[in-house]
C-alpha cells in the first residue's frame, strides 16, 4: 500500500545532461552548435540522441522536410561523414551540404525513398562532392534526364544507381556516362532506355555490374548486350526478352556469376533448351 507513495527514482545525470542538451539545441542553443561539439559521445549514445532530436523537431517544425539537417549532422559527427543515407532529399538539404563544402569527406551517399531532387539539386551536389565514389538516388521522379547529365560531371564514381527516376536515356547521355572511366556498377532499372543509348553503355569496359530491369528490353537488347562480354552480374528482369536473348546472353556472357530475368517471357523448357550452350561454354572456358 506505501509503494504509490514512495518518490520516483531521481533521474541520472547522463539523463539530465542529455535533456538539457535536447532543449537547448531544439529552442536556439548556438553556443552548443559547434562543429563536432558532441563527437565525443559514443556512437550508440549519439545515435540515440539525434533520432530523439529529430523527433522533437518534426514536432516544433513540421514543415521541416529535410531532417536531420546538415547542421546537426555535422554537430554530431564533425565533418568527417564518409558514408551517409537520407530520406527524401530535397534541392535545398543538397544546397546546404554544398554550402562552404559542409561534407567535404562524404564518399557515399545514398538518397532514398523519394527523393525530390531536380537538375538543380544535381548540379550542386555535383560541384560540391568531387569525391564521391558512391552515389544512389531512388525512385526521384523530378531528377530527369537534364538532372543525369548534371550528375555526369562526377568523373570518380565507381557505382551509379538511379532506379524509377523517370529518365529518359538517349544516346547523348549514354555518350555521357561512358565517360565515367572507373565506374564498374550501375543500375538505371525504372527508367526508358531510347535505341542507340544501350550501345554507348556497352562501350563503359570497367563495367562489372549492369541492372536494368524494367527497361522494356527486347531479344535484339540481349544482342546488343554481347559486345559488353566483361560484365560480371546482369539484371535484366521484368522485359520482354525471350529464348532468342537468353541464348545470347548466355554465349555472350563467359565470365557472367548473376543474372536475373525475372518475369520475362520465357516460356518452360527455355532453360533446358540452353544446356547444351552452357556446357559448350564451361568447356571454352576451361
Amino acid at each position: 500500500a506505501m509503494e504509490g507513495l514512495l518518490p520516483a527514482s531521481p533521474p541520472s545525470l547522463f539523463s539530465m545532461a542529455m535533456g538539457s542538451i535536447l532543449s537547448h539545441v531544439s529552442m536556439g542553443g548556438e553556443h552548443l552548435a559547434q562543429i563536432g561539439a558532441l563527437s565525443c559521445l559514443p556512437h550508440a549514445a549519439a545515435a540515440e540522441l539525434l533520432r530523439a532530436l529529430c523527433e522533437r523537431l518534426a514536432k516544433s517544425l513540421p514543415a521541416c522536410e529535410n531532417l536531420p539537417p546538415v547542421c546537426l549532422l555535422r554537430l554530431f559527427y564533425g565533418t568527417r561523414i564518409e558514408r551517409l543515407s537520407f530520406r527524401g532529399a530535397s534541392d535545398d538539404w543538397l544546397s546546404e551540404i554544398a554550402g562552404s563544402l559542409a561534407l567535404p569527406d562524404l564518399r557515399a551517399l545514398h538518397l532514398v525513398e523519394h527523393a525530390r531532387c531536380t537538375p538543380y539539386g544535381a548540379c550542386q551536389l555535383a560541384l560540391s562532392l568531387r569525391n564521391l565514389s558512391v552515389l544512389r538516388i531512388c525512385h526521384c521522379k523530378t531528377l530527369g534526364s537534364a538532372g543525369l547529365l548534371e550528375l555526369t560531371r562526377l568523373t570518380g564514381l565507381r557505382s551509379l544507381g538511379l532506379p524509377e527516376c523517370e529518365i529518359v536515356l538517349s544516346p547523348q547521355h549514354g555518350a555521357a556516362i561512358a565517360g565515367f572511366s572507373a565506374l564498374s556498377e550501375l543500375d538505371l532499372s525504372g527508367n526508358t532506355l531510347q535505341r542507340g543509348a544501350l550501345d554507348e553503355l556497352c562501350a563503359l569496359q570497367s563495367l562489372s555490374t549492369l541492372r536494368l530491369w524494367r527497361c522494356d528490353l527486347s531479344d535484339e537488347s540481349a544482342a546488343t548486350l554481347m559486345t559488353a562480354a566483361q560484365l560480371a552480374v546482369l539484371d535484366l528482369g521484368w522485359s520482354s526478352i525471350t529464348c532468342e536473348g537468353f541464348q545470347c546472353i548466355v554465349l555472350g556472357f563467359p565470365w557472367l556469376t548473376s543474372l536475373s530475368l525475372a518475369r520475362c517471357r520465357l516460356q518452360s523448357g527455355d532453360a533446358a533448351a540452353c544446356v547444351p550452350l552452357l556446357a559448350a561454354l564451361s568447356a571454352a572456358v576451361r
